[in-house]
């Protein structure tokens, strides 16, 4: 069996919308609510779910406006091939039917969307609620009248009553100096928002950044997860390597997830690949064809040029660039104003000082300083 997936309706007034990236690969098997691709509106950025398990097959490329309910992939029971994919395709474009309402694709009948529209609801939102295989005028009575009586353990009446497409919360890992950037990343993000801060030093307990309350200590991750308190975390800690490596470690193997966090004004260039839990500041660059491990922190007007392959783990001061074709390890620390020549490779655990100019290749387990004179006199 294989169905499509088109794209839903976004906003009231939105009739298209662009497919910004694909968050799998051809073939790839997905399960049931997880995010297939991110597109964009005017008004909103938001992940694209599939509604059903199976192998996912994207029709559309990244880039491309697409209108709401046109295809965007077909997700099939088995493993196929793309040409399997294209016949099957083919036969359903040569198939019509006068009668839209017995589409298998569409799971409403025309008068639940005319009610759903004549109560200012959308359809999409009350999906979300509804189990049976098409909406009815009646389910869409019973669900407006089921959200006049909440459940009792609703505690939020936006975020519990439509999970599916909510604004991603983020529990940031940290509460130094850089849980202040990735804040601030976030307040100028529109599909991400921050609910939590999480840092070992009591002090901080109880107080707020940015109006972000900071709960506790790391320990305190597994009970918010299991409270349903957070989708993704972020590690906002830049200054010490070994603890960001851990953090990430420890919490991935234990099935937290980790999220990308992306300043406004970066720029990511065509077919670059990224990891897990790194966080990219504003005016940052990746140039085509870069590699992104995971739980990497880019501070701002960092320039990667094309063809890089960064590692994981790593953190870079400002103005940090590099030429074409470099390679850069596991744990490597930058400090501000670095330049790196082209086809340079890094090894671990590397530390690279400011001001450092680096023309050859640099081995694993070693610190790097260029060194400049430098006098003051009086004038």
């Amino acid at each position: 069996m294989k169905t499509l997936v088109t794209l839903p309706q976004i906003g009231a007034n939105e009739d298209t919308a662009y497919l910004i990236e694909w968050l799998v690969e051809p073939g790839e098997k997905v399960q049931a609510g997880q995010a297939l691709c991110i597109v964009e509106t005017t008004k909103s950025v938001v992940n694209v779910e599939a509604d059903r398990s199976g192998w996912v097959y994207p029709l559309v490329e990244e880039g491309v406006e697409v209108a709401v309910g046109a295809p965007i992939a077909v997700i099939a029971d088995e493993m196929t091939s793309p040409e399997a994919i294209r016949s099957w395709l083919a036969s359903q474009q040569a198939s019509t039917t006068s009668d839209v309402e017995e589409s298998p694709q569409r799971r409403w009948t025309k008068k639940a969307e005319l009610l759903a529209k004549r109560h200012g609801v959308s359809i999409e939102s009350l999906l979300d609620r509804f189990h049976g295989e098409k909406l009815t005028a009646a389910d869409v009575e019973r669900l407006l009248a089921e959200e006049e009586s909440l459940p009792e353990d609703v505690l939020d009446l936006v975020d519990d009553v439509f999970p599916h497409h909510r604004i991603e919360r983020v529990l940031i890992l940290g509460g130094g100096d850089g849980a202040v950037q990735v804040l601030d990343a976030i307040a100028h993000t529109p599909h991400q928002r921050a609910v939590a801060i999480l840092d070992d030093n009591e002090a901080l307990w109880g107080k707020r950044m940015m109006g972000v309350p900071i709960l506790g200590g790391m320990d305190w991750v597994q009970k918010l997860w299991d409270e349903g308190q957070f989708d993704a975390a972020v590690i906002s800690i830049s200054s010490n390597l070994a603890v960001r490596e851990r953090l990430f470690v420890e919490w991935s193997q234990r099935g937290i997830p980790f999220t990308n966090i992306i300043a406004p004004h970066v720029m990511i260039h065509a077919n670059v690949h990224m990891g897990q839990g790194n966080l990219i500041m504003s005016h940052a660059r990746l140039g085509a064809g870069t590699q992104v491990g995971d739980n990497n922190f880019l501070s701002a007007f960092v320039n990667l040029e094309h063809h890089n392959r960064l590692g994981s783990h790593c953190t870079f001061g400002p103005m940090v660039s590099t030429s074409g074709r470099v390679h850069i390890g596991d744990r490597v620390s930058f400090g501000a104003g670095v330049f790196i020549e082209p086809h340079i490779r890094i090894g671990d655990d590397v530390i690279i000082a400011s001001g450092s100019i680096i023309r050859a290749d640099v081995p694993a387990h070693v610190i790097v300083k260029t060194h400049i004179q430098q006098s003051i006199r009086p004038r």
